[in-house]
């Protein structure tokens, strides 16, 4: 008998129980290990949440502190004090503007509350600019306007024959020769004065037009078109001048003053775009000051109360700076540099088996080699 083929079914039997149970035992392995990690991931995503709501409470805190703060300490009757400061000393305030825009501004006027104006600008203007033109029209009627007709006949009165001249040639042929005598003919050329004859050419316009019609109608009519030009243009620069001495200091009393931000905006300009209420630059300076001071003590309190708790700023695992405890900046920062080091080969990273060619402690993992070396037989 065949002794190794009678022992052959034995071994085979003996070879399938260890290979099930080197199986079974790879498998227990990889499950403690999914444990493990499940385990392990529970615990960083739970002090991941934690860091991060107490840090939603610190800044919550920050946030709450100094709103309370800077309600005491930025009110009303402080940014009164600020303006009348500023508008004493002209000074020129970033954000805020030039406040010598408002030098000449009642200062007594900036106690809060501070009533918002009755009228907008532009109705003040129209009001005002109603009453200045019914006071002109009174002053300098329309009715001056009918004595251009007559002055104009008078300055252009037509000769007639035998009227003696007296006149003086202003261009041609004898130009500034006075020519004095009677008037006894006329032509379309020319006219006779005495013995002396004179074409039409020399006389300048307005002796012509008081020797031929055609000329006199269109030197009247000139006349007349530009006195009443003249007229208006005299109306128009009174109400000017009148609405330049009478908005500002009607913008004044309905509670308006020069706007700080605006070149060339003072307290006698009559230009309504250069005014702005009362009310609304005393809440702007005040709205800015406050402003200003929650920046200033928030970023003062941030770095006071996170360093307290042992927060740094430092990189997230996006490259963003933000608070966080040390601990987690480290642990960010230790794996970001293990995955560069990964990523380039780095030779001072440890290899998991050990150096090249030595057997790590323990042998080998099952299915794995030696690192530069053979299988183990």
């Amino acid at each position: 008998m065949n002794l190794c083929k009678w022992m052959y079914p034995a071994r085979m039997r003996r070879a399938l129980l260890c290979l099930i149970f080197v199986l079974g035992t790879h498998m227990m392995c990889l499950a403690d290990d999914e444990l493990a990690d499940d385990d392990e991931s529970d615990v960083t995503t739970t002090e991941s949440v934690d860091w991060k709501l107490e840090r939603e409470e610190i800044l919550k805190e920050i946030k709450q502190y100094v709103d309370e703060t800077v309600k005491k300490m930025v009110t009303r009757d402080v940014t009164t004090k600020f303006i009348n400061a500023c508008v004493s000393r002209g000074r020129q305030v970033p954000i805020l503007g030039n406040f010598k825009n408002l030098r000449g501004d009642d200062l007594n006027l900036w106690q809060w509350p501070i009533n918002a104006p009755k009228q907008t600008l532009q109705e003040i203007v129209d009001a005002k600019s109603a009453d200045i033109t019914r006071r002109v029209d009174v002053e300098m009627p329309d009715s001056a306007r009918d004595n251009y007709p007559i002055e104009a006949q008078k300055k252009y009165k037509m000769y007639q024959i035998g009227d003696e001249v007296d006149m003086v040639l202003r261009s041609g042929f004898g130009t500034n020769t006075e020519v004095k005598g009677r008037f006894t003919a006329i032509t379309a050329e020319r006219i006779q004065i005495g013995k002396r004859y004179v074409t039409r050419r020399d006389l300048d316009p307005d002796t012509e037009a008081c020797f031929y019609k055609e000329k006199n109608a269109e030197k009247i009519d000139e006349y007349v078109r530009r006195e009443n030009e003249l007229y208006s243009a005299r109306k128009e620069n009174r109400r000017e001048e009148l609405r330049h001495q009478e908005l500002p200091p009607e913008f004044h009393k309905n509670g308006y003053v020069p706007d700080p931000n605006k070149d060339g905006a003072n307290i006698k300009t009559a230009k309504d775009e250069f005014w702005m209420s009362r009310r609304d630059l005393h809440t702007r300076v005040f709205n800015t000051l406050t402003q200003q001071a929650k920046e200033k003590l928030t970023a003062i309190e941030t770095t006071k109360r996170f360093t307290e708790r042992g927060y740094i700023q430092a990189e997230n695992e996006t490259g963003e700076i933000e608070w966080m405890p040390q601990a987690v900046a480290e642990a960010i920062k230790a794996a970001k540099e293990a995955a560069a080091a990964t990523a380039t080969g780095d030779p001072n990273q440890p290899h998991p088996y050990g150096p090249p060619g030595q057997m790590p402690p323990g042998g080998m993992p099952p299915g794995e080699m030696p690192p530069g070396g053979m299988p183990p037989h």
